[in-house]
């Protein structure tokens, strides 16, 4: 090793080995800054564990616990060192006992003993335990705000008048509310009869926690709880177990993130060549010069890898220590989501990754660019060729290296062949066809004839010695692609669930409406609404054939679990069903088989009638005269197939579409939910809530309207996080658009030069250089347009299952902004050569 050498090829040329340096820094920064933040996230939430489900176990059901569960645990709570509370969570409106104001609210009853660890936040900083008694509540300070209250304060919540003792900071089972709809209220178990808010049909939350003294028995109680629960309906899960929906959440979007900067180090790679080649190349005369005094390709090739070497060495560094600062952005941009206890830290194992990904990084993306010197000889003093790519065995299997390393890369942040296969494609697919249509639209470009002598110049300088034009269109492209298919995705969803929303369209919807309140509800409605029974139901057999959660009742074991349908129903899931008076067919629906919905009278069988929907029948084919017995909270119901319906092709609306229909004579004694959906002008919801929630309080009234409102600041806080990282991508294109300014310097000072000698202004020159910009940026951001419609047309057709719109105008616009963008940097980076004076560079020449 020649340090003197090696120091002095880093050294003259500083701009070039800053723009090394920064694409290998970019390709490490995403990746190193996530991995130690996920690590954070995932120390606080499994050091947490306990606190976040606030036991040792949890059981939880959307139904009261079943006798041979129920039974176990009352048993257990008599067992020494396990203590059990149960807790009830669903949501009503609550209203004031001095005026007229509701609001919806999220009841939480717990028994004495909650929570068993962690600890519930109250702003007067006293324990849980001694604040929640029964006739008194902790409430969500925004409940305060809203109904004008303050502590002290009666509150109407039911039947019962309750005394606010406290307001509620936080609470261990609960640590970040994605999607609240209402305030929380904290409510001893003891008011729970008082309340007369939960009755048959009720949608609630049932959970019961337990505490086991002796870690050891945890897992054998968890077993003993699981053999009495009823699998599909009851769910048993230990503190290790237990996957929180902030864990799910963190997991799903850091997974997407990782593969959004993975993409990134990808294109990083791509500049991290492109640089290396534009270095190499300023350096051509000094290697042949070194071939012609004898030194051996290897000896060339080992002389600059170690210059690469140092200075990839420098961008990890760099990229590590700019990873580990963007962790301090992260509790800003992950606030809408981010737990409270989260404590961040400084992740060895992200570092040590960090390390590992960018030596590879370097070694893989200079490889080739360094391999490719031995090809240059003595001669190429004389001749100035252009080196040829040695297309040998190790060219091919560096590229299935590289191939190889990011598939294992992906499978390492997926765990999932299947999807590994699937982004690994789409990825390499997605640069292969960029740089396909960008050497398609480059040699239209090429073949041009065009009169205006700027634009045929700058066309030209497309195409001069040492630019990498087609290196930074691909990554542009590739680039631009993925922001534009997240800008137009996030449109599409937004006018298929917010903005499409028709103004006329139900914006109330009522719950939990009992059978005898039909009647009064029409009458303080002013007219009768449609009423939507829910009764929740399994399937237990069809024709005498029993199914279970691993076995179809036509199939052997393990058929139970498929085949689903278009919603993704299967038979072993819980189904809604409904009811339906006389015929009961709707305007939208027809019979696909059939004499009758139901049948009539004598003519129909002994047992009860229902009708399915034909979307079902991919699950089961059903026909007339199969038996379905469904079961209803432990009540088992015979059912005989009557009828097949199938809709029209018009748009669904807003109302719910039922697999099974039943007659009314047939189900309107089961345990129901009713349910109505009717349009209120906006200025008097709050006047209808109040008189609902007066006369009924156990009737929940939802804004529909204030719902979509927070699902859309929910998407926008995720799209701002994903756009964030994606910038990272444009990144990588900005420092190649750099380093070819600065590869073509020579060349570009040349034709400045003689332009100017042959009499041309500066403002030519200029204008020659940006249309050069002019025309990277124009191909870029067209065939990332192409790219992103098609990919947002396909995810939003195909996989969203939702009506595209190309949204022309803002993608126009997005057009316009990227070529602003890259003639601003080419100028910007163009600065130097264009303030070079003629006569100085013809000087420089004639000394030389």
């Amino acid at each position: 090793m020649h340090r003197r050498f090696i120091l002095r090829q880093i050294t003259s040329s500083l701009k070039q080995t800053a723009v090394f340096i920064a694409c290998v820094a970019l390709s490490l920064v995403t990746l190193v800054s996530l991995g130690g933040f996920g690590e954070s996230v995932n120390n606080s939430l499994l050091r947490d564990a306990r606190k976040l489900m606030a036991a040792d176990i949890e059981v939880r059901a959307g139904f009261p616990f079943q006798k041979p569960l129920a039974a176990e645990l009352e048993r257990l709570g008599r067992e020494p060192g396990v203590a059990v509370a149960a807790t009830y969570e669903f949501i009503t409106v609550v209203r004031q006992v001095d005026g007229e104001e509701t609001l919806l609210s999220e009841l939480k009853v717990v028994e004495p003993g909650y929570p068993f660890y962690g600890a519930v936040g109250l702003h007067s900083g006293r324990p849980f335990a001694e604040v929640l008694r029964p006739g008194r509540i902790v409430v969500g300070e925004n409940l305060l705000d809203r109904l004008d209250l303050r502590i002290g304060d009666r509150l109407r919540v039911g039947e019962a008048t309750l005394t606010i003792a406290d307001v509620v900071l936080s609470e261990p089972d609960q640590p970040v509310d994605f999607f609240s709809r209402g305030p929380r209220i904290f409510i001893a178990a003891a008011d729970l009869p008082a309340l007369e808010l939960i009755r048959p049909g009720s949608r609630v939350r049932y959970r019961t926690l337990l505490r086991v003294d002796d870690g050891a028995q945890v897992e054998p109680i968890a077993a003993a709880l699981e053999a009495a629960a009823e699998p599909r309906q009851e769910r048993v899960d230990t503190f290790l177990t237990n996957q929180s929906a902030v864990q799910r959440f963190f997991e799903n979007l850091l997974t997407f993130l990782n593969l959004i900067g993975i993409f990134t180090l990808m294109l990083a790679g791509i500049g991290i060549q492109s640089s290396l080649t534009a270095f190499l190349k300023e350096r051509e005369d000094t290697i042949a010069i070194l071939r012609t005094f004898g030194a051996t390709g290897r000896f060339v090739i080992t002389q600059y890898f170690a210059a690469a070497a140092v200075l990839g060495l420098a961008g990890t560094v760099l990229g590590l220590g700019l990873g580990i600062l963007l962790q301090a952005l992260f509790p800003f941009l992950f606030a809408p989501f981010l737990p409270p206890q989260v404590e961040f830290i400084l992740s060895t194992r992200a570092i040590v990754e960090g390390v590992v990904l960018g030596l590879f990084v370097v070694v893989s993306f200079t490889f080739i660019p360094l391999y490719q010197l031995q090809g240059l000889k003595p001669n190429f003093i004389f001749r100035k060729e252009t080196l040829p790519v040695p297309r040998t065995w190790i060219y091919y299997g560096t590229l299935a290296a590289i191939i190889a390393f990011f598939a294992g890369l992906v499978y390492f942040y997926l765990r999932h062949p299947e999807r590994t296969a699937y982004f690994a494609a789409g990825a390499i697919g997605l640069v292969a066809l960029t740089a396909v249509l960008t050497r398609l639209v480059l040699s239209v470009l090429r073949r041009g004839r065009l009169r205006s002598l700027p634009v045929r110049q700058a066309l030209r300088g497309l195409f001069r010695p040492r630019n990498a034009t087609a290196a930074i269109i691909v990554t542009l492209a590739t680039s631009l692609a993925v922001l534009f298919t997240i800008y137009l995705i996030e449109r599409n969803l937004d006018a298929s669930f917010v903005a499409a929303y028709p103004a006329d369209a139900p914006n109330v919807i009522l719950l939990d409406i009992q059978p005898d309140q039909r009647e009064g509800v029409a009458g303080l409605l002013g007219r009768s609404p449609a009423y939507l029974p829910i009764v929740s139901a399994r399937i237990r057999a069809i024709n005498g054939r029993e199914i279970t959660a691993d076995r179809a009742p036509d199939g052997p074991p393990g058929d139970g679990s498929g085949p689903t349908n278009e919603r993704g129903q299967r038979l072993s899931d819980p189904f809604s069903l409904t009811y339906r008076p006389g015929d009961g067919l709707l305007d939208d629906e027809r019979l696909v088989s059939g004499r009758a919905m139901f049948a009539a009278g004598g003519d129909g069988p002994a047992v009860a009638q229902v009708s399915i929907d034909e979307t079902f029948l991919p699950v089961y084919p059903f026909a007339p005269g199969d038996r379905i017995r469904f079961e209803i909270q432990g009540v088992p119901l015979e059912a005989e197939v009557v009828s097949i319906r199938a809709h029209s092709d018009a748009e669904e609306g807003f109302q719910p579409r039922f697999t099974f229909v039943l007659r009314e004579e047939d189900l309107a004694a089961a345990p129901q939910m009713i349910l109505s959906t009717l349009f209120v002008p906006p200025e008097e919801i709050a006047a209808l809530q109040n008189r609902l929630v007066a006369a009924y309080p156990n009737i929940t009234v939802i804004n529909i309207s204030a719902t979509i409102d927070t699902l859309a600041e929910l998407v926008g806080n995720i799209t701002t996080v994903i756009r964030f990282f994606t910038l990272f991508s444009m990144i990588a294109g900005v420092l190649i658009i750099i380093s070819s300014v600065l590869a073509t310097r020579f060349a570009r000072i040349q034709e400045a030069a003689y332009f100017k000698v042959l009499g041309a202004k500066k403002r030519f020159v200029l204008r020659v250089f940006a249309l050069e910009n002019f025309f990277i940026g124009l191909v870029s951001a067209f065939l990332a347009l192409l790219l992103s419609q098609l990919a947002g047309w396909i995810l939003v057709t195909r996989v969203l299952e939702l009506d595209y719109v190309p949204y022309w105008g803002s993608s126009i616009l997005l057009l316009v902004l990227t070529v602003f963008l890259v003639m601003s940097v080419g100028l910007l980076a163009s600065a130097s050569i264009l303030r070079k004076k003629p006569i100085t560079f013809l000087r420089e020449q004639t000394v030389e």
